[in-house]
């Protein structure tokens, strides 16, 4: 087992990721998709927030987004639908809105299982994980997976006429770039390499 913050490869499946309905945006109100109409308002819900309360008829609750649907609440308007009927005596608290456009049931809440459906498989066995498949997993709350041990390439050049990058060229010499180009691929893509540097080529080096 490793962390995902280390994983390359691994096997996964897993199921359900939001405990409770959130909404989609910000500056909104929940509410019972009736109608259109002046709504009081009973309390406030902001993201974090444990679900609290229950939203009846004639009732609306603030709510922010991610922030879970009260009890009773099938519907979430936009503050640009509403307009501000009644504040309290420092105009900070709305206490009543009215509904200009009626909502449809379920308008602008993210129900539980919208984003992953119960038994689905989020990752495949084999599928190489990269920043958005780490937060999927970090999503679901999986943080160790068991993946495919990463290889160590070992990279030679052969040849008799191959000379270092750095060194000085004589006759019959070329500078060996393979292996600097090999190398420089390998580090790209997050491999481990080890520089075996460059074998002669010979009978006695490399047998029968």
């Amino acid at each position: 087992m490793i962390t995902v913050a280390e994983a390359v490869k691994h096997v996964l499946d897993h199921a359900h990721i939001l405990p409770v309905e959130t909404v989609r945006f910000t500056g909104k109100w929940a509410s019972t998709a009736d109608s259109a109409g002046t709504r009081f308002v009973s309390s406030a819900s902001t993201a974090g927030d444990k679900p609290g309360g229950k939203v009846v008829h004639g009732y609306c609750v603030r709510i922010n987004t991610g922030a879970p649907v009260p009890d009773g609440a099938d519907a979430v308007v936009q503050v640009e639908d509403t307009l501000l009927v009644k504040a309290d005596d420092d105009g900070k608290t709305e206490l009543e809105i009215k509904v200009m456009v009626a909502p449809s049931m379920g308008q602008d809440i993210r129900e539980i299982g919208s984003d992953i459906a119960k038994d689905q498989k989020v990752l495949s066995q084999g599928q190489h994980l990269g920043p958005s498949e780490l937060g999927i997993l970090a999503t679901v709350g999986v943080t160790e997976i068991k993946c495919h041990k990463q290889p160590i390439v070992g990279i030679m050049s052969t040849g008799n006429e191959l000379a270092e990058p750095g060194e000085r060229l004589v006759p019959g010499k070329i500078r060996d770039s393979n292996r600097t180009t090999l190398m420089a691929a390998l580090r790209e893509h997050g491999y481990q390499y080890v520089d075996l540097g460059i074998a002669e080529d010979t009978y006695v080096l490399h047998g029968p």
